[in-house]
């Protein structure tokens, strides 16, 4: 099995000025943990809930008076975000993709095409729901 069988196509997306509160809310309306930072270069980064919490110093996101900072100063300020990400291309394999984000302790990794433009995301939700469907599988035969 490929990640491109298994990957989100065209995520979300929020650029680097979006505010945190920008971020938060778009994660909620659409039932997402990460989203993909991009820029006019390209994918600078993967940010997530985690990542949130983080830049509000643990407090609750939805209740903090930081929601107006952008992505940017955080990155910025001293690194609260971190945009080093862990990426893998469409034809990377399923056990590929497993040790990337167990080895890079992460959630999600964008996945991006041979000019490094982004093409989708991964995230371990999509990979716990292919071994749940090997497991079925198995257990049918």
């Amino acid at each position: 099995m490929l990640v491109r069988e298994l990957m989100t196509p065209n995520p979300l997306t929020i650029p680097p000025s979006a505010t945190l509160g920008d971020a938060l809310s778009l994660m909620m309306r659409n039932g997402v943990h990460a989203l993909p930072v991009v820029d006019g270069r390209g994918v600078a980064g993967i940010i997530t809930r985690s990542d949130l919490r983080a830049a509000l110093g643990g407090s609750d996101p939805e209740s903090s008076d930081e929601l107006d900072t952008a992505v940017h100063d955080h990155i910025e300020a001293g690194g609260d975000i971190e945009l080093g990400w862990p990426a893998l291309g469409p034809e990377s394999t399923f056990i590929d993709a497993c040790r990337l984000l167990l080895h890079e302790h992460v959630g999600a990794a964008a996945v991006v095409d041979e000019d490094r433009s982004l093409v989708g995301i991964l995230s371990v939700t999509d990979l716990l729901a292919e071994m749940i469907r090997r497991a079925e599988s198995t257990e049918q035969d």
